[in-house]
């Protein structure tokens, strides 16, 4: 069964759409200029304690794979509520939504 719906998704073309969609689940430092950049920078070292002021989507599925590089906390600022809400609800379904991160509202530039 799960073959025949393989195929059936596969002529449809939705099986590469599903398969691209969830890859691009995450954003690596290697696919992004600045946050390539960043890592360089970083030269190996922890990332820590990180904050990311002017948060969104983008950069939480960028800060979603540094646990591995040794962050230990995030704090994502964006000035919209609703943005708010949306970039918790992405830290939900990407697994970075735990006590010791954060993501409030406030006027990073001012």
């Amino acid at each position: 069964m799960i073959i025949l719906l393989n195929v059936v998704l596969s002529l449809l073309g939705i099986g590469n759409f599903l398969k691209n969609k969830t890859m691009k689940k995450f954003v690596y430092g290697k696919d992004d200029a600045l946050f390539g950049h960043i890592e360089e920078q970083q030269d190996g070292k922890p990332f820590g304690n990180v904050l990311d002021a002017g948060s969104g989507s983008h950069s939480l599925r960028w800060i979603a794979t540094l646990e591995g590089k040794g962050m230990t906390s995030f704090t994502a600022v964006t000035a919209d509520k609703n943005m708010q809400l949306r970039i918790m609800d992405e830290a939900q379904n990407l697994g970075v939504l735990v006590e010791e991160n954060h993501i409030v509202v406030g006027n990073w530039f001012g």
